[in-house]
């Protein structure tokens, strides 16, 4: 029995598909709220307690200075009378008793704290519920299917000692194509969305704990760290489901049915999809009636369309032996 060489998902088709997205993310929700929190302007004549006061960095709530210290700040601090209370583990300084330059910078920091609170909100709200569109895809797309041409024509050749002169309709192509990029621009606008409303819920939470620009950057920050995170699992996931159906297509317009299910042969191996692996080394599986990959829902699916499925299809190229199999 003949087999070809698998044609394989390699993490160079999703990674510029995954940038991309990031990219969008970054530049739609991401960029414009740190431009805000960081929004500062410089005055060379206050003091760095004042500058800390006035830009939110540090707080004066209760007689007390409520945030990180650096030696200079804590200098500064002792200079115009305020103890450290071990208590609070802060510095404490009574209002009667504070410079004119820090009430002024206090003043200021809770009006420009307002103001920057403001502005976030009202960004938040003007994106909710915005109609997006994703990343142009068309040169990657265009790519990877050249890539997935050449590991085809490479197998067959190596198998066969020519390749299989049997070009991907124009038909197909399409449709690939529009299904990729319709099914990403689906999940980039559920991502979107759902983003929002947790950025929303993170500056409530802020609000509450007393608002504070610098933990709110820290969280938009981390948020910014998932969103880079799901969008190389969108990428990888929707890009393993595209290569799964150009096996199929490729083989099966070759004329090529039947297939063994292999599997990466670890740990991470779904049970399931290692039972599949055993099977079809004794009754190869055919891509128009798929296997069993789910004995609870009993769904079928052929190598790489569940999710993280990292399997892939060995197509069979003796005729006879699958003429065999057909009859069986």
């Amino acid at each position: 029995m003949k087999l070809l060489r698998p044609i394989y998902d390699r993490d160079s088709y999703s990674k510029p598909i995954a940038k991309a997205i990031f990219a969008q993310l970054d530049e739609l929700i991401f960029s414009p709220l740190q431009a805000i929190l960081k929004g500062e302007t410089l005055n060379s004549q206050e003091t760095p307690l004042a500058r800390a006061l006035r830009t939110g960095k540090l707080q004066y709530v209760d007689n007390t200075f409520v945030g990180p210290l650096t030696a200079t700040l804590t200098k500064e601090l002792r200079g115009i009378g305020a103890r450290y209370n071990k208590t609070k583990r802060a510095y404490t300084l009574e209002i009667a008793a504070l410079p004119q330059n820090i009430l002024m910078a206090i003043s200021a920091g809770n009006i420009a704290n307002k103001e920057t609170l403001r502005r976030v909100e009202d960004f938040l709200r003007a994106i909710e519920g915005r109609k997006i569109q994703g990343p142009a895809i068309e040169k990657y797309f265009g790519d990877t299917l050249d890539s997935l041409s050449q590991q085809f024509h490479f197998s067959t050749r190596k198998v066969t000692g020519s390749e299989l002169e049997i070009p991907l309709q124009k038909q197909f192509e399409d449709e690939l194509k529009k299904a990729y990029t319709e099914n990403l621009d689906i999940y980039i606008q559920k991502w979107h969305d759902e983003q929002v409303l947790r950025l929303r819920q993170k500056v409530s939470k802020n609000v509450n704990a007393g608002f504070r620009a610098e933990n709110l950057i820290k969280d938009i920050m981390a948020e910014r760290g998932t969103s880079y995170k799901h969008a190389r699992f969108m990428a990888k996931q929707e890009t393993s489901l595209m290569v799964s159906k150009y096996r199929e297509i490729r083989y099966t317009n070759a004329g090529l049915q039947y297939y063994i299910w292999s599997s990466s042969h670890d740990a991470r191996v779904r049970p399931r999809h290692r039972e599949l692996d055993r099977e079809s080394r004794s009754r190869p599986f055919r891509f128009d009636s798929p296997p069993v990959v789910d004995l609870t829902t009993m769904r079928r699916g052929n190598p790489g369309e569940d999710f993280g499925c990292r399997c892939v299809s060995i197509p069979i190229l003796t005729r006879e032996r699958e003429f065999a199999y057909g009859q069986t």
